[in-house]
């Protein structure tokens, strides 16, 4: 499996810890453009559950937290609640 690194997006979560988004997942990666670029990954990530930290694949911290992803059209709020460890 591969991962899209997306290094222009930086993502900051509420306990300070910033990261690289990971912008898509693929069995075998295709041709991107610069700068995103492929790097190899576990088969269960997700682009919604993980990010790059710049060296390797990490798990977002494991809280409960409100996603920056708002759909304007409806005015609602996506609140995602991540279970506990």
């Amino acid at each position: 499996m591969k991962a899209l690194i997306s290094p222009n997006e930086i993502l900051t979560f509420p306990n300070g810890i910033t990261g690289i988004r990971i912008a898509g997942v693929d069995s075998e990666g295709f041709p991107v453009a610069p700068p995103l670029f492929w790097v190899d990954c576990e088969p269960y990530v997700t682009q919604e559950d993980y990010y790059w930290d710049g060296e390797k694949i990490q798990l977002e911290p494991q809280e409960a937290y409100i996603r920056n992803n708002i759909t304007t059209q409806l005015g609602a709020v996506e609140v995602v609640c991540l279970p506990e460890s």
